[in-house]
């Protein structure tokens, strides 16, 4: 969260205002362990890609905070935008929602969240 609230790199979003529900859908349905959602301030939410050492997100009003200029994330969240563009922004009823379990012997049980098109 450091790395993103004293953000290294900011940049518009040049695809125009984001569709929050369509984007933040289209990201939960790539099922990446990497997605992150954070809340920056009480009134602004941003979603994107982490790790261990790299951070980026954007931001409800079109802001991308990354932690550096070539952040592996950063490149990862750019891919993805792009590939929501490239899907035509779809709305979130165009999915369909599927509890996959989730565990095994090995570790705990539970439930998956899928979302498909």
């Amino acid at each position: 969260m450091a790395r993103l609230l004293n953000a290294a790199h900011t940049e518009p979003y040049e695809g125009g205002k984001v569709d929050w529900p369509s984007w933040r859908t289209f990201v939960a349905s790539l099922g990446d362990p990497q997605l992150t959602m954070a809340g920056l301030r009480p009134d602004l939410w941003a979603v994107g890609h982490t790790t261990t050492k790299t951070a980026a997100v954007i931001q409800q009003d079109g802001r991308i905070l990354a932690d550096a200029p070539d952040s592996p994330s950063l490149s990862t969240l750019r891919d993805w935008l792009t590939a929501w563009e490239n899907a035509g922004r779809p709305a979130p009823e165009a999915y369909t929602p599927t509890l996959v379990p989730a565990g095994d012997d090995q570790g705990p049980a539970g439930w998956h969240l899928r979302l498909t098109r």
